[in-house]
């Protein structure tokens, strides 16, 4: 693989589940590369019992909504050399302070977001400003200081992030039972020194033209699923602007965003539904 032109490699370790981080540390490390662990969706999760977002360079935690730890905006950086630590921490103390009225608004989305957890009301939740179940593609965006008002809610659930991460295992191991009948779903493949965060559950339609039948009998069910991401990066025309003719066709990415299924493993997720027969 020619990696003359990277500068980094970025590991996304997507829904809370582990990639193999120990494997592309060495990779980065073997080509003189810096490697960034994103573990914005894996705060929790472990593999080889070393956390994710604690290898390469940089980890990172995001504190958006639909993670294990939210106030739905904000996040945290983990940096291993001093260098990396210092740039951050200079940055960070330029930034402008949070505003209140912000920080206000913020918090009242925060507790319509977790009133409306539920799956049975995630469709009325949808079409709240909450920004749930779109991707935007975003250039321009505010940038502050985190707001010490919204840092209470992360601080507390981040003392139960043991608990939170076990609660969402046994929900997508009872879910996973659950669906064992159906034709119509593969499950991920995880590694097996791997201990996911579960953020969601991923599974794959194995007929991408019956993956919206699928989502709205899971629903149905009352089991909030979602097609997670839109479309593959290539297909998005901002980044494909960007990108050489080589890179336009991405089969695998393409397959996976026409086919993905996400389900929620929070507290509400109901768990007792599984396939009709000959589903």
């Amino acid at each position: 693989m020619d990696t003359s032109r990277a500068v980094a490699i970025i590991s996304a370790n997507l829904y809370g589940l582990p990639n193999d981080l120990a494997a592309l540390q060495a990779f980065a490390n073997e080509r003189g590369l810096r490697m960034f662990d994103d573990a914005a969706q894996a705060m929790g999760a472990t593999i080889d019992g070393r956390p994710a977002g604690g290898f390469g360079d940089l980890g990172l935690y995001s504190f958006d909504k639909g993670k294990n730890i939210t106030s739905m905006e904000g996040g945290a950086l983990m940096a291993s050399a001093p260098e990396l630590r210092n740039a951050i921490a200079a940055r960070n103390g330029a930034l402008p302070p949070a505003s209140v009225a912000h920080a206000v608004k913020t918090a009242a989305k925060l507790l319509a977001y977790s009133l409306l957890l539920r799956p049975g009301l995630y469709g009325a939740a949808t079409h709240l400003p909450l920004g749930l179940g779109r991707t935007p593609y975003e250039e321009h965006f505010r940038i502050s200081a985190y707001s010490p008002m919204l840092a209470g809610a992360p601080h507390l659930l981040f003392s139960r992030l043991d608990e939170l991460r076990h609660g969402r295992e046994m929900n997508a191991q009872r879910i996973l039972r659950a669906l064992e009948g159906c034709r119509q779903i593969s499950a991920p493949q995880l590694l097996p020194a791997a201990a996911p965060a579960w953020a969601r559950l991923p599974v794959f339609a194995t007929d991408p033209s019956r993956r919206n039948q699928l989502i709205e009998a899971l629903v149905g069910a009352g089991i909030g699923a979602t097609a997670s991401y839109p479309s593959a990066l290539n297909r998005v025309p901002q980044v494909a602007a960007l990108l050489p003719p080589s890179d336009l066709q991405q089969p695998g990415a393409e397959q996976v965003s026409e086919t993905i299924v996400t389900l929620p493993t929070h507290a509400y997720v109901p768990v007792d539904a599984g396939c009709a027969s000959g589903q």
